[in-house]
């Protein structure tokens, strides 16, 4: 299915984007969502919480979440290859 990708730079902005990420899985059960954060911080917040079912209506399943690649072409280039967001 496709992927949508979502980055939030860190914690609060990661909490802040659930809502869009439910909105937008909501809308194709095809769906999966790509999370980026740029902090090793939001990305145990939103594992811990995917892999708890705390964020209802989420499915685990359908949730990745990496840190963002470091903005370095080769490496942008084989996360893009990798996701194809």
């Amino acid at each position: 299915g496709k992927v949508v990708w979502f980055h939030a730079a860190s914690l609060g902005e990661c909490i802040s984007v659930i809502p869009l990420v439910r909105a937008v899985l909501d809308q194709s059960s095809d769906r999966r969502a790509l999370v980026t954060t740029s902090t090793t911080t939001a990305r145990d917040w939103i594992d811990d919480a995917l892999s708890h079912q705390r964020l209802s209506g989420i499915a685990p399943e359908r949730v990745a979440v990496r840190l963002v690649p470091c903005d370095a072409r080769p490496a942008v280039e084989r996360f893009l290859s990798a996701w194809a967001p």
